[in-house]
């Protein structure tokens, strides 16, 4: 049962990074495609 539990852990964790880089991702993102609407 430990050994699930580290598992699962594992996979939060690994979920959680993911998450995190594809939302600094779409922030950059974001900020490309509204410069030149802010700065023309």
């Amino acid at each position: 049962s430990q050994c699930a539990v580290y598992i699962a852990l594992m996979l939060i964790e690994k979920i959680l990074i993911t998450l995190l880089i594809q939302l600094d991702f779409w922030d950059q993102v974001r900020k490309i495609i509204m410069s030149p609407i802010k700065d023309p």
